[in-house]
């Protein structure tokens, strides 16, 4: 039997002794996981992450979207809850994790997909969301493109 969450249209379900959460198009797989442990553990995570991103997300852009935040601030906490779920730890989502590269890169797909071809305001509202300047944001990402290879 599903679980929807609120107005985030995330929707968990059981399979087997594991939990699927599936929200657009993302899809986790939590093994050894019950429906309700998740969703303790997806308040708690979206809670923290969207207080963390609320005052920098009103601050980046006055184009950027509630319906956007939702989505991002999903994608953030279910990335980080999968990866303490996947290595066997127990799930609390940290400022640290915040600051995380796989954090800023979430944030720089966002920017990329909403701003297409516009460098600069992909690296000025990037910049503000993760709370760097625009030079820390540069220097961060061509760190970032060496790392995938690109």
């Amino acid at each position: 039997m599903p679980f929807l969450e609120n107005d985030d249209n995330l929707t968990i379900t059981q399979e087997g002794s594991s939990s699927r959460a599936r929200v657009g198009g993302k899809n986790y797989l939590f093994r050894d996981r019950e429906p309700d442990q998740v969703r303790i553990e997806y308040k708690e995570s979206i809670d923290f992450v969207r207080r963390f991103f609320r005052d920098k997300w009103v601050l980046a852009s006055d184009d950027l979207e509630e319906s956007e935040f939702i989505d991002l601030t999903l994608e953030i906490a279910l990335h980080h809850m999968y990866f303490y779920i996947v290595n066997g730890l127990k799930v609390e989502v940290t400022r640290e994790d915040l600051a995380h590269p796989q954090t800023k890169n979430i944030v720089w797909n966002f920017t990329r997909r909403k701003y297409g071809k516009d460098a600069l305001k992909i690296r000025r509202v990037a910049s503000k969301l993760l709370d760097l300047s625009v030079a820390d944001f540069d220097r961060w990402l061509k760190r970032w493109m060496v790392y995938l290879d690109k």
